[in-house]
């Protein structure tokens, strides 16, 4: 992870955010989704998600399960860092 992206992390989890880093498993390329705090979702990196993968990752994200997805030829991991349940 890079350190920008990791330093992303670590911001949202301090303000309570859902987060996802999602990395395309062929090239490497990594992608940060996060909640904003108005609950719509942004996405900043490298590999641009597709609408297809972008839901995928708010299902992910909704139900705090990470893993792999496979959309067409592409997989790619998603690793979910949700705050901590109350």
């Amino acid at each position: 992870m890079k350190r920008r992206l990791l330093q992303a992390v670590l911001d949202a989890q301090r303000q309570g955010r859902a987060t996802a880093l999602v990395t395309d498993m062929d090239s490497g390329l990594q992608t940060l989704v996060s909640r904003t705090e108005e609950g719509s979702l942004v996405q900043q990196g490298e590999a641009g998600l597709t609408a297809e993968a972008f839901a995928l990752v708010e299902t992910a994200l909704r139900d705090d399960r990470s893993g792999i997805v496979e959309i067409d030829d592409t997989s790619l991991f998603v690793h979910v860092f949700n705050p901590a349940l109350r």
